[in-house]
């Protein structure tokens, strides 16, 4: 499935792996949370591991954890679903985590800017139609007035307002 950068960070290939697969030791591992928090603090390979978020598993509790992950792929199941934008802002905020933040599932390419606003850096899609049109959306607004975690400072926004 083709992947559309939000950002500035590249997008990394990873590997979906079963909670009864082992990890591989070539490729980076993406774990589901309830593995991740398992094998998270006993991770000695030389490649990089991240989780899988579903939209009801919180964060909380893997403060340390989070300090081995790589990338956190989050799920949304249906686009009227904002969990996972809370989910990324809070990733980043609140956690400081630093990482690849990936969205995954039913989103639409008229919520590309907010997912990028959101701490989102990757989302991977069906199919190259529905990423172009995460591309052509994510060139629609230049400028925003609000502040977010791409873009927090207070300088930024009374800028913005004293502009014509």
């Amino acid at each position: 499935m083709p992947v559309v950068e939000l950002g500035e960070r590249r997008a990394g290939v990873w590997r979906r792996v079963n909670d009864a697969a082992p990890l591989p030791d070539d490729k980076n591992a993406l774990l589901s949370f309830t593995r991740f928090r398992l094998e998270a603090l006993a991770h000695k390979r030389s490649s990089r591991i991240g989780m899988r978020l579903e939209p009801d598993q919180e964060p909380e509790g893997l403060a340390k954890a989070l300090k081995r992950a790589s990338f956190v792929e989050v799920w949304f199941p249906v686009f009227r679903d904002g969990r996972g934008f809370t989910t990324a802002r809070r990733l980043r905020k609140d956690f400081g985590f630093a990482g690849e933040i990936r969205a995954v599932g039913h989103i639409l390419p008229d919520q590309a800017a907010f997912l990028r606003r959101c701490g989102f850096d990757s989302v991977e899609v069906e199919d190259e139609k529905v990423a172009d049109g995460f591309r052509e959306a994510l060139g629609r607004f230049s400028v925003t007035y609000q502040s977010a975690e791409a873009d927090s400072s207070p300088e930024a926004r009374f800028l913005r307002r004293k502009s014509p």
